[in-house]
């Protein structure tokens, strides 16, 4: 029997700014010998394919050119649709730049805690 469920997955910036760019989404299951991979060009993206629970354990991995990957577990429940949401934590090597406010611009206490 094919596996039928799905899972949809939204992707998101720390700050839970949507995602813009492209991710490859690797699922490997827990119970069963079944591994996928999928490239989405943008989310929220519907990965299909999957099993449902009890057979629905995943380890999801999730990467992107300009963010560290992320890794975790999820469980595709009976009913056969999962959903997930995922912030991907900037990879400081890719980090050109920022635009800082001036020193004077920011609060008391962050100056504080900057000045010691």
């Amino acid at each position: 029997m094919e596996p039928e469920a799905q899972l949809k997955l939204t992707v998101a910036t720390i700050s839970g700014r949507p995602l813009t760019e492209p991710i490859d989404v690797f699922l490997f299951n827990q119970t069963l010998t079944q591994n996928l991979r999928a490239h989405c060009p943008s989310t929220p993206a519907i990965i299909k394919g999957l099993h449902a629970s009890p057979s629905g354990r995943y380890r999801i991995e999730v990467d992107a050119a300009c963010y560290q990957t992320v890794s975790q577990f999820i469980d595709i429940p009976s009913d056969g649709a999962g959903n997930l949401t995922i912030a991907l934590p900037v990879d400081a090597t890719r980090v050109q730049g920022i635009k800082a406010p001036p020193f004077d611009a920011l609060p008391t206490g962050a100056q504080r805690l900057l000045a010691n």
